[in-house]
């Protein structure tokens, strides 16, 4: 979809015990707001989505609600709302510009340890588990919030660490002409270019963000599912249903 930024389908991705990710169920993307009038009939139509878990704070919905559609699920979900490194809004980003990537690992420890994160990550997995409706997730840019959800789901239905971060730094490709576009109207704006340098780290997503988070689950959990289980309080019979709705 052309106006949905960072839009793809999770379907596909083989797991480790053999079985793939089941096509057209499980979707990501940045924030759902301003489609086209063809998108939102392929939204609806083409894709079938059913629910969208929105993983923005209220800031962030005011300033640009999603789309409203039809026979559409919707839930708001502030997977940030307690991290110390909270960077949702742009505003954010640029008043951290000076401490990029220090800004965003602290937000990766921060998806992995605060109420907010556990909470939210938990209410999504489990409402996911009620049935294999069509769902999409996604966040402000579909990268940090939406990228760690990712990440964690697919480890879940147990695909391999290497194919998960290929899903992850996917988001690079996805967002450079956007992101491309936000930096010029700063440059415009009078940002010097050591700001632009700053504010550019944090629109894209690096290896070393995702590690932060698997290596704080491994120091304090021992692994992920070990997190999913006692970190986010999702029972082993929920996990197992995750699996049976979306593994083929």
């Amino acid at each position: 979809m052309e106006s949905l930024i960072n839009f793809r389908d999770m379907g596909n991705i083989p797991t480790l015990d053999g079985k793939k990710v089941v096509e057209g169920k499980l979707f990501r993307s940045g924030e759902i707001c301003g489609l086209t009038e063809k998108d939102q009939s392929l939204f609806t139509g083409k894709y079938g989505i059913k629910k969208i878990f929105d993983f923005r704070g209220d800031s962030e919905v005011v300033l640009k609600p999603d789309d409203s559609f039809s026979d559409v699920v919707y839930y708001q979900i502030d997977i940030m709302r307690d991290s110390l490194g909270k960077t949702a809004g742009f505003d954010s980003m640029m008043s951290e510009a000076e401490a990029a990537d220090q800004h965003m690992l602290q937000i990766y420890r921060d998806l992995v340890l605060t109420s907010s994160s556990q909470e939210g990550y938990q209410l999504f997995l489990e409402e996911i588990a009620k049935d294999n409706c069509p769902f999409i997730f996604h966040c402000f840019a579909g990268k940090d919030r939406t990228g760690f959800g990712a990440a964690l789901l697919l480890s879940l239905l147990g695909v391999s660490e290497e194919l998960i971060y290929e899903d992850y730094l996917e988001t690079n490709r996805a967002r450079k002409t956007a992101n491309d576009q936000i930096l010029e109207e700063l440059r415009v704006k009078g940002l010097s270019e050591s700001q632009l340098a700053s504010i550019s780290v944090m629109m894209y997503v690096k290896k070393d963000y995702l590690d932060e988070s698997f290596q704080l689950i491994t120091e304090r959990y021992g692994n992920v599912i070990n997190y999913i289980q006692n970190g986010l309080g999702i029972s082993l019979e929920t996990i197992e249903k995750i699996r049976a709705l979306y593994l083929v």
